[in-house]
């Protein structure tokens, strides 16, 4: 992150950001991470969006889970139904942040997810936007990215399509420069 700006966030903790980064992967390019905490963590993440079942009794560190949001009045059933029912909607929209999270300390950093279906000639396939209000570039994104893939991959499996393509579009993309930066000194070390 040699670009970027400095300031302080709400928390007072110095950052480095970006402001709108748009990063588009392929779903089939999210590999599991080598590192065997990291890998275990990501698996709970995917699992928690895919089932809204918390991380572990009593290990929430949140008020919220993005599987809980996801699964709120089955919105992610719902919204598999309507692209089954409907390839062609714009609507398959499920919202993660919602005014109940407004004013808290934790608030989700993705804010909504939006699936479509891409109708290719050979093969269709199912793509997922996320937009994310705010996200931790050295800790976070990955293993939100891993997740999110996963997720797609269970939604194109319900709806017997090919996952496609993830983009994220962050609105601040950011590091805490004391919280953060032993793990990106670990990460550059290490030659990724």
């Amino acid at each position: 992150m040699e670009r970027g700006k400095y300031s302080r966030d709400q928390r007072e903790e110095k950052v480095k950001y970006y402001k709108h980064v748009l990063i588009v992967i392929p779903c089939n390019c999210c590999e599991d991470s080598d590192d065997k905490l990291t890998s275990l963590c990501d698996s709970a993440f995917a699992e928690n969006l895919i089932t809204g079942k918390p991380n572990g009794e009593g290990l929430q560190a949140h008020d919220y889970t993005y599987g809980e949001e996801l699964q709120f009045e089955d919105g992610l059933e719902r919204t598999i139904q309507l692209l089954r029912e409907h390839p062609e909607t714009r609507r398959a929209v499920i919202p993660l942040f919602k005014t109940k999270h407004i004013g808290n300390s934790e608030v989700p950093c993705m804010i909504t997810t939006v699936f479509d279906i891409e109708d290719d000639d050979d093969e269709d396939c199912v793509n997922l936007t996320i937009l994310g209000r705010s996200n931790e570039a050295a800790i976070a994104m990955k293993s939100d990215i891993k997740g999110f893939a996963e997720l797609l991959k269970y939604v194109a499996g319900r709806l017997e399509l090919n996952a496609g393509y993830i983009l994220l579009h962050d609105i601040n993309l950011h590091c805490r420069i004391n919280s953060d930066m032993d793990e990106i000194k670990r990460i550059l070390k290490a030659g990724y």
